[in-house]
């Protein structure tokens, strides 16, 4: 099953186009803390936001916890099916 062909197009309404980012910056953030997770590596993201004057800076809060935890561990694990 494939997916439709999106129409890029500017979002003119400002609450709309503002939800949307919101909802992409979710989904990016989520992206980046399973990827952490699963590769073992360490993730973040620097966002520009044009709602907000500062830079945002993304750390996965899962990945601190595995950090912590894993210091007795060797940190040589690949990411993919093992």
């Amino acid at each position: 099953m494939t997916r439709k062909k999106v129409k890029l197009a500017y979002i003119t309404n400002d609450s709309t186009r503002k939800d949307t980012y919101k909802k992409r910056m979710k989904a990016l953030k989520n992206k980046m803390s399973k990827l952490s997770t699963r590769c073992g590596s360490d993730t973040c993201v620097i966002m520009y936001s044009p709602y907000k004057s500062q830079l945002e800076l993304e750390i996965p809060e899962e990945h601190q916890l595995v950090e912590t935890k894993a210091k007795g561990r060797s940190r040589s694990r690949r990411c993919g099916k093992r």
